[in-house]
């Protein structure tokens, strides 16, 4: 179970909370996902493939830009084991998805998965408040509008939605839990054991891409990269707690990039303003919450984003 977090006042390790500065990182987390599942959908490799290649252009990229900065630093974590299950995590989600969506479909399992926020909330009961759980609550809505899932008689495929909101909802606790070491590291070790992981799998499963195909798994695991990056950072600004009804921003990135905002329907455009104002809602709310002097986050450790 995570840290007790509220939205306002310092918390351990992470200095004051900064309602605007997590609310604008994980909007950035948000349009960033939506952006590489979109980058994703054209590569011509399988799923296991993309994985891969997405962690370890994440694990490239951090090496030759802060290896000979940081050296071991990179990689020396006190919870190695911790860092290695929440890894493992980021590999069960994308696994569950394809399960679910043989078993249930593509688009039930992604609505299903949306009941994350509410989840995260769960968490934590007690400093989540009733204004965040109503706002929450509209935004989860707003997701079921613009997804409009189709769903017949309840089937146990719907059980591997379940194991992706766990997969997902258990990487924020743990991130926000592993807040103590550096943003860098926290990156390092998120890739590296589905990396090693999925390295056994690669002669059974491997398929040369074109060149065209090299370049979407490269720019997938850059923009992977700058997400997890922009996720960790809001969960040092605010906890996931703090910015739960903002992840439901992802569904509307999603859709404009494949529709455009002209050709949305009265669906989506409802679930997207119900999005959107249960964002801004509890923005604004936090906004004006009072919040007690900073405890040293931008001075004392700084290299904690870093």
């Amino acid at each position: 179970m995570p840290r007790a977090i509220t939205a306002s006042g310092p918390r351990k390790g992470h200095g004051p909370a900064r309602p605007l500065a997590a609310a604008g990182a994980v909007a950035a987390f948000a349009l960033l996902w939506a952006v590489v599942e979109a980058i994703a959908a054209s590569a011509d490799v399988g799923i296991e493939q993309v994985v891969w290649s997405r962690y370890g252009t994440h694990l490239l990229a951090l090496v030759l830009i802060f290896g000979r900065r940081d050296g071991w630093g990179l990689v020396r974590t006190a919870r190695p084991f911790v860092h290695g299950w929440r890894s493992l995590l980021m590999l069960g989600m994308p696994m569950s998805y394809v399960a679910g969506a043989i078993f249930v479909g593509a688009s039930e399992t992604w609505a299903l998965f949306w009941i994350a926020p509410l989840v995260v909330l769960g968490g934590q009961p007690r400093t989540s408040g009733l204004a965040r759980w109503a706002a929450t609550i509209c935004a989860c809505l707003g997701t079921a509008l613009i997804l409009a899932p189709g769903f017949g008689v309840a089937r146990w495929g719907v059980l591997f939605a379940v194991v992706m909101v766990a997969c997902f909802v258990g990487y924020l606790w743990m991130t926000d839990d592993l807040s103590d070491d550096t943003t860098r590291t926290n990156l390092f070790h998120s890739a590296l054991w589905v990396f090693i992981a999925l390295t056994f799998r690669m002669p059974f499963v491997w398929r040369w891409p074109s060149a065209e195909g090299w370049g979407v798994l490269v720019a997938v695991g850059l923009l992977g990269l700058l997400a997890l990056y922009a996720l960790d950072v809001a969960i040092r600004f605010g906890g996931p707690v703090a910015f739960a009804p903002t992840l439901c921003l992802q569904p509307v990135f999603s859709l404009i990039l494949e529709d455009g905002v002209g050709d949305l329907g009265k669906r989506a455009v409802l679930g997207t303003a119900l999005i959107v104002l249960a964002t801004l809602w509890v923005l604004v709310r936090d906004q004006d919450t009072p919040r007690r002097p900073a405890s040293g986050f931008a001075a004392a450790r700084p290299e904690t984003a870093g």
